[in-house]
């Protein structure tokens, strides 16, 4: 596939799930305490992390900036249109850099919400430092568990993570079932 950024462009292959993973996960926060009440984001910089996928994936002549960019393009994602419900099954259509697709999920039971929510993201807390790191894999398997058909399962990870997201919130502000009044 072929992805162009300030003018430069690079045929690569689209990165697996295991290496998306290993690349979200690298992505992590750091949450300083400074004391007085006082904190400090200090995020990770995952530049030469992205530099060096984008080379694996077969990607030459980019700097460091632009072979990132590049990774996050083909990892972009976006709602759009309207995300529709038909009994258990949501459709939530979607651009992704390969073209536009309608991902069909059946709604997740409440043992598997919670089950995601528990899993999508660890918090280690010290005494100065709190850590924040995510597991791209918790979306990549309650997607694979509500996936109906077979036609969307390949979109990458960062998607997977979208469309859940976008299916529990979804859930959580539309669905009658789901609404506490």
């Amino acid at each position: 596939m072929k992805v162009t950024i300030d003018g430069k462009t690079a045929e690569v292959r689209m990165p697996t799930e295991e290496e998306w993973a290993r690349l979200i996960r690298a992505n992590k926060i750091l949450i300083r305490q400074l004391g007085g009440g006082k904190t400090r984001n200090e995020p990770v910089d995952t530049t030469a992390k992205s530099a060096e996928l984008f080379r694996t994936l077969g990607g030459e002549g980019f700097d460091p900036d632009e072979a990132e960019a590049a990774i996050n393009k083909l990892g972009a994602c976006g709602v759009s249109d309207e995300i529709e419900i038909e009994g258990d099954i949501v459709s939530i259509p979607l651009k992704i850099i390969t073209g536009s697709v309608t991902v069909r999920l059946r709604k997740p039971k409440v043992g598997e919400r919670k089950a995601y929510m528990e899993a999508r993201s660890t918090v280690i807390s010290g005494q100065k430092l709190t850590e924040i790191r995510v597991n791209p894999m918790a979306a990549a398997e309650l997607f694979a568990k509500l996936l109906v058909g077979e036609e969307s399962k390949d979109i990458p990870l960062p998607a997977k993570a979208v469309v859940i997201s976008e299916l529990l919130d979804f859930l959580a502000t539309g669905d009658s079932e789901s609404d506490p009044t």
